[in-house]
């Protein structure tokens, strides 16, 4: 399992996702989200928006990240922006319908926990 502890400027308390639902659950705008297993359990991590067009995992500071459906791994949602610059190290979106969010905002602190492995 990938160690998946990123802090950068911490802003705001993480909140917990629901668990146990077979759709992901939904990321809202200046979000990210962050599951592990198929019953995507695991933390939503808010971020503060700067304004910048593009919010990468690299610019995160985040490794290769795998899909949910790859050995249970960890997923990061993936958000677009108004540039429309896909922004997330998956070509995979994760959501209940499984498309892109429509994000204006990108991030300047982000704290992502290590999750749980479902296997």
């Amino acid at each position: 399992m990938l160690p998946l502890t990123v802090m950068l400027s911490v802003a705001t308390a993480l909140t917990p996702i629901q668990t146990g639902s077979p759709a992901a659950p939904d990321c809202g705008f200046h979000e990210i989200c962050v599951w592990s297993g198929t019953d995507y359990t695991g933390t939503k991590a808010f971020v503060e928006s700067v304004g910048t067009p593009c919010l990468t995992a690299s610019s995160l500071g985040l490794p290769a990240i795998r899909s949910v459906d790859d050995n249970h791994e960890y997923k990061v949602v993936t958000l677009f922006s108004d540039t429309a610059c896909a922004v997330a190290a998956t070509p995979h979106y994760v959501g209940p319908t499984d498309s892109a969010r429509s994000v204006t905002p990108a991030a300047r602190s982000v704290q992502l926990m290590p999750l749980p492995s479902v296997r």
